[in-house]
């Protein structure tokens, strides 16, 4: 999992209210679909795969040492809006 640290450097443009366990399952274990904002989240457990979802535009799914929950969100580029434009 992404140690706290991480997730500090690990903006989100947009931080979502929705719990990890209420969004729809996947055939994927690391992905669950949204059926508010119609995406799939993605779980990011590294640094790599949350510079991934940042470049693809993807909504993600972080670990907080300090939060129970998984943390929810749209990340933020390197000019700080989705890579995709959306939200």
């Amino acid at each position: 999992m992404m140690k706290n640290a991480l997730i500090q450097k690990c903006p989100l443009r947009y931080r979502c209210p929705r719990l990890w366990n209420e969004l729809e399952e996947t055939e994927v274990d690391s992905v669950r679909f949204c059926n508010e904002c119609e995406r799939d989240v993605f779980l990011c457990l590294t640094e790599e795969s949350y510079q991934k979802a940042i470049e693809q535009g993807l909504c993600v799914a972080l670990q907080s040492e300090v939060e129970e929950e998984l943390v929810l969100g749209m990340p933020e580029t390197v000019y700080g809006a989705p890579a995709d434009g959306q939200v």
